[in-house]
């Protein structure tokens, strides 16, 4: 039976985990449910920049439904399947369907962070068509939205070099 029911068990785990204060870290790095565990962690924590990769505060629109893109999918789908698979034993059920259905996005309101959203582009090529499938409210200065080109919800493994770069260049800036 797994010991994370909800996203602030894996907080609770984080915290006993890296065994030194989340505000000691410059940056937190967080991918699809690790971003809300980042957030979560955000509002007791000072955390002051948070990079989300495919990370929903919403839930997903069917926009994001996939998770490789088409062109990328040959060698990576089993591969992708066969980590989520063991990675199920770690989360209960209950933890999947709040996954499924959480509202974060008036958290990004409360926690005193700098956020940088990154997500797939699903071959569309137009940010303004992937900040509209977020379903969003309207963001402020505190956090922006980049995308990786032909990528969904792995654009580690789909366009790495893309998305490595695209970091480098986030932190680079703030902390120019």
């Amino acid at each position: 039976m797994s010991q994370f029911h909800t996203l602030d068990d894996y907080v609770e785990w984080l915290n006993t985990a890296i065994r030194r204060p989340l505000s000691d870290y410059d940056v937190i790095i967080g991918h699809s449910m690790g971003g809300l565990v980042a957030l979560k962690a955000a509002m007791h924590s000072k955390i002051s920049h948070i990079i989300l990769i495919e990370t929903f505060l919403e839930p997903p629109t069917p926009f994001f439904q996939n998770l490789l893109y088409t062109s990328n999918n040959q060698g990576l789908s089993f591969k992708i399947e066969d980590m989520l698979k063991g990675e199920k034993k770690y989360y209960s059920q209950k933890l999947g369907n709040e996954i499924n259905t959480i509202s974060m996005s008036h958290v990004l309101n409360d926690v005193d962070s700098r956020i940088h959203l990154i997500y797939g582009d699903r071959g569309v090529n137009d940010l303004e068509e992937v900040i509209l499938n977020l379903g969003l409210p309207a963001f402020d200065s505190k956090m922006d939205i980049s995308t990786v080109r032909n990528s969904c919800h792995f654009p580690m493994l789909e366009n790495p070099t893309e998305l490595d770069y695209l970091i480098q260049n986030i932190v680079t800036k703030w902390f120019e």
